[in-house]
């Protein structure tokens, strides 16, 4: 028999409220990035890609795509304070 905790609830709202509200703030921060960072933000965090594949994609050197994922990075993280 399973027996009804309350605490379990009001912890799992919580914990998605919290989530959703993160996630928001995150889209919002990727969103004042240039196109061109959230692009590579996009290839390299979520498809996984090198920054070597990136730079090869654009052809452009990989110095370039290294320092335009860290200064998107520096963003977001002054965005997301």
């Amino acid at each position: 028999i399973e027996a009804f905790h309350p605490e379990l609830i009001t912890d799992t709202l919580f914990d998605d409220v919290y989530l959703s509200c993160e996630v928001k703030r995150i889209k919002e921060a990727i969103e004042n990035l240039s196109q061109r960072q959230k692009s590579r933000i996009y290839m390299y965090f979520f498809q996984g890609k090198t920054i070597r594949e990136i730079a090869k994609l654009e052809g452009v050197n990989h110095s370039v795509i290294s320092k335009s994922i860290n200064f998107a990075i520096k963003n977001l993280k002054k965005f997301l304070k």
